[in-house]
């Protein structure tokens, strides 16, 4: 399946733009004009072969109440062209080609697949320009409120723990993401759900322990999850000793 390059995706009421003839974006692209990614055996799952697939798959997933598609100038409307349309609903067909095209079948944010791609989405290396416009695209999926955008934004910024913040810099507020998904948790999706050792990490990493103190909501779940720990603890140690 390929993806164009030169379309910066932009979210919209109705879906993903992506919009073309933006020399600063198209000039930080290099030669690169497309996005490859192989198709899985079971045609479902899509693979990214490289950080800047990685990301542009990520934003594409993330930024649009649905995943319809469109295009914006210097090309004609869309309804004064034949576009090639494809389906994410069922299988993958073995490759699609989509440059201007739009999906007839409208799909909510794919927020499992992007909870998914995340792991996918990072580098010890100075980001190139095509890297580094596509990680800042990403902030614009920081106004989503769905609690399954506030895992997938979480699972993004557990990845990058322990990396240099010079080189990717988490672009939302990882506390108040904490805060919101603590207050969500019992409306995230299992697929987008933070494991306990997860969760508590980055609440260590933040100033989420300290902040837990000055709401109730926030006390409880630290209270909860430690719980949920020390009794994963206690059956483990149980089994160990038969």
């Amino acid at each position: 399946m390929v993806l164009p390059a030169a379309g910066r995706p932009l979210p919209s009421a109705d879906g993903v733009w992506l919009r073309h003839g933006e020399a600063e974006w198209v000039a930080a692209l290099g030669d690169v004009r497309h996005y490859a990614y192989p198709v899985h055996a079971c045609g479902v799952f899509l693979s990214s072969r490289t950080l800047a697939s990685s990301l542009y798959l990520l934003a594409v997933r993330l930024l649009g109440q649905y995943a319809s598609w469109h295009t914006l100038g210097p090309y004609p409307p869309l309804d004064h062209i034949h576009p090639w349309t494809i389906s994410t609903l069922g299988p993958y067909p073995p490759f699609a080609l989509i440059a201007l095209c739009t999906y007839p079948h409208p799909v909510h944010r794919m927020y499992d697949m992007a909870f998914r791609l995340a792991e996918s989405c990072i580098t010890d290396a100075k980001l190139s320009a095509e890297e580094a416009q596509l990680w800042e695209l990403l902030a614009l999926a920081g106004a989503d409120t769905h609690p399954d955008a506030h895992a997938v934004r979480l699972k993004l910024a557990l990845v990058l723990v322990g990396s240099d913040p010079e080189t990717m810099a988490v672009p939302w507020n990882v506390a108040a993401e904490l805060e919101a998904y603590a207050l969500k948790a019992a409306f995230v999706s299992p697929a987008c759900r933070l494991g306990l050792d997860e969760e508590l990490l980055l609440l260590s990493q933040t100033s989420g322990l300290a902040r837990a103190g000055q709401r109730t909501e926030l006390t409880n779940r630290v209270l909860l999850l430690e719980a949920r720990r020390a009794a994963c603890n206690h059956a483990y140690q149980r089994l160990q000793l038969g």
